[in-house]
């Protein structure tokens, strides 16, 4: 599909056909968002496994602070219900817990609770079910750039929270690292 638009595009170019080029672009921003939203749709039609579960997967984001406690995306890879582990080739789910989980983005957790097969969307992102948790537990830190911004997110933090102003501190957190606690 790239290859195509890339070469249309070059001949249009070369052509000075100006209609042709935008009407390759119009085409691309129809297109695309139209796989966009039937892959947002087939994960909010996904059929999830209810009941109580131990799920393994790798966390998406950051941990939120919310109205019923805090929560994360998590991108699961394997799901255990009635003593059955097997792989999960499923879309996301949104893990919802009381205490703060202490994870964070890039980190392989096991979360165990009971899961719902309600989808929706996340700051944009789609999930197909909700698992309400009653444990978090870390089994891997965070590699690569995760585990890279995960160390200078902590660092600042730490800096930051020495600070007496408080309003001050929380502007250049949510600057450095986009958080503003």
């Amino acid at each position: 599909m790239a290859a195509l638009v890339a070469a249309v595009l070059t001949w249009a170019v070369l052509r000075r056909a100006r209609a042709g080029v935008l009407a390759v672009w119009v085409a691309a921003g129809v297109l695309s968002g139209w796989f966009s939203s039937q892959q947002s749709l087939s994960v909010l039609e996904s059929v999830v496994p209810e009941g109580a579960v131990e799920v393994v997967g790798a966390v998406v984001d950051d941990p939120r602070s919310g109205p019923t406690g805090h929560w994360f995306l998590l991108d699961p890879e394997y799901l255990a219900m009635r003593r059955e582990l097997s792989p999960w080739d499923g879309p996301r789910l949104l893990v919802r817990t009381e205490p703060d989980p202490g994870v964070a983005a890039g980190e392989r957790v096991v979360a165990a609770g009971r899961l719902v097969s309600r989808s929706g969307t996340a700051r944009g992102d789609v999930y197909a079910g909700r698992l309400t948790a009653r444990r978090v537990e870390r089994l891997d830190a965070a590699g690569g750039l995760f585990g890279a911004a995960n160390l200078l997110r902590g660092l600042v933090e730490g800096r930051l929270s020495r600070v007496d102003n408080r309003p001050a501190a929380a502007l250049v957190s949510g600057f450095l690292i986009g958080d503003v606690r």
